[in-house]
């Protein structure tokens, strides 16, 4: 856009364009970066939240939720929907914490990697 709004102002300072036609380009450029980012903003909420757990003893837990729904749970209880009583050394507090900083800058990836001394393993990722 910045190469654009140049574009407008230099043809504006040559003359080639009146101060109202270059208003209506500038104000069009900022609408359509606004929905833009309105479009990808919208798309965040439909991406999937992954937890891979992986215990020592060979127990494995898979969850898979819309954006939109972990986003719900993590607000009102601060917790993940995973059973943690069996997995010693993952601090479960810190993962949610660090979960809900992630969705509310729209991260994407793999956004958390433990892997327990007691050789517990947990992934999070938003695809």
């Amino acid at each position: 856009m910045r190469e654009d709004l140049v574009k407008v102002l230099t043809m504006l300072s040559e003359g080639k364009l009146n101060v109202e036609k270059s208003s209506e380009l500038i104000e069009a450029m900022y609408k359509k970066e606004e929905k833009d980012l309105q479009v990808i903003q919208s798309n965040y909420d439909k991406r999937m939240l992954r937890v891979y757990v992986d215990s020592k003893e060979g127990d494995n837990v898979r969850v898979n939720l819309p954006i939109a729904v972990i986003t719900a749970i993590l607000k009102a209880t601060g917790k993940l929907p995973i059973k943690n009583t069996e997995m010693q050394g993952i601090d479960f507090e810190m993962l949610s914490q660090s979960i809900i900083a992630a969705l509310d800058n729209e991260m994407l990836g793999e956004i958390v990697t433990v892997d327990s001394s007691n050789g517990d393993i947990v992934r999070v990722v938003i695809e």
